[in-house]
């Protein structure tokens, strides 16, 4: 199944919403959703509350697990070690920070990877919502975490490097600093970051194509090509 990339068949949908809305008046939203609802079964119903909110406590749970990782290394004195290590090997403050944080990457993740696993494949596996392999779940996690390795160590080193440059100002130019970082990654990622996931192609023309180089166009959007992907490569959702 071909997924239209930024939820497009959604979008199209929504171009005939007006029309239906007025024909349907006196429109009553919530009626409407227990209408619909109701199509789904109570037993598709209640796997699909507790998978959801299920999520909010794997969310609190995460929250927990990061917070212990950071204080156990801290209180057995990893990071400290690593960096007194670095501080007379590299030398270079720049480098001290990015090794510092290349380290503390790969011992948190080394540690979350068993909660990781149970979120991002079992649990996946267990609701029916993943097609992935234990191979392929582990090759797309293996490259978010080289990415994340790079792009979070950059960030923490430059960071710090802004901070001994600023001194007391250092809260308003790292903060300016920071957005400008995460704009490069916003920007970059749908060019450098994403292929690595999955293959985008040049959709074909037709109707679909059309209505919605349209519609982004009358938003002020300068788009000329529409892009998809076969999204059905990590999930049946």
């Amino acid at each position: 199944m071909r997924r239209i990339v930024c939820g497009a068949l959604a979008l199209t949908a929504a171009l005939a919403a007006p029309a239906m809305a007025q024909q349907a008046l006196p429109f009553d939203p919530d009626e409407a959703t227990r209408a619909w609802m109701a199509t789904m079964g109570a037993a598709a119903t209640a796997r699909s509350n507790a998978y959801f909110e299920g999520g909010y406590w794997i969310q609190l749970a995460s929250t927990v697990i990061s917070v212990a990782i950071c204080a156990l290394v801290l209180a057995l004195g990893w990071a400290r070690g690593a960096r007194s290590w670095l501080e007379k090997t590299v030398k270079i403050k720049f480098f001290v920070a990015f090794g510092v944080a290349v380290f503390f990457t790969c011992v948190s993740s080394l540690l979350s990877l068993p909660f990781d696993f149970w979120t991002g494949f079992v649990r996946e596996h267990d609701y029916g919502l993943s097609t992935q392999t234990v191979a392929a779940w582990a090759g797309e996690y293996g490259a978010a975490f080289a990415i994340n390795l790079v792009l979070t160590s950059l960030i923490i080193a430059v960071l710090y490097m802004v901070v001994r440059v600023a001194k007391s100002a250092w809260w308003i130019w790292g903060a300016g600093v920071t957005v400008a970082m995460f704009a490069v990654v916003a920007v970059a990622a749908p060019v450098y970051i994403s292929p690595l996931f999955n293959t985008y192609t040049p959709m074909a023309d037709g109707a679909l194509r059309t209505d919605l180089l349209h519609m982004a166009q009358a938003s002020g959007v300068p788009a000329d090509n529409v892009y998809v992907f076969d999204a059905s490569r990590q999930s049946n959702r």
